[in-house]
């Protein structure tokens, strides 16, 4: 009875932390979801720079550089909201792989 005792613990302790990175990786998801939703609506500031840089391409020198910068730092956000969101989503596979593996072991033990 002690052993089935110490078993149904341990059963539980994994369930726990099986529970624990269920939460994590929803968490992760949404995380996720907010950076593609960043990157969309850095995109299409992008787009709407890019057309913009297009219609002023008779403004001034001293103009054509100012859009040029705006330009380049929008780009610069999308890629890095891009690289953010990857990133992210790597952590919700490696999150997802632990979780699958702690499932694993669940059912070898029962």
């Amino acid at each position: 009875i002690e052993g089935q005792a110490q078993k149904i613990q341990e059963l539980e302790a994994i369930l726990e932390k099986d529970q624990t990175f269920e939460r994590k990786l929803l968490s992760l998801k949404g995380v996720v979801a907010l950076k593609e939703s960043a990157l969309k609506t850095t995109k299409a500031k992008l787009a709407e720079v890019t057309k913009d840089l297009k219609d002023r391409e008779d403004s001034s020198e001293v103009g054509r550089r100012q859009q040029d910068r705006r330009w380049m730092a929008t780009q610069q956000r999308a890629e890095h909201a891009e690289e953010v969101s990857k990133q992210f989503a790597h952590l919700v596979d490696e999150v997802a792989a632990e979780r699958e593996g702690r499932r694993e072991a669940l059912e070898e033990l029962r």
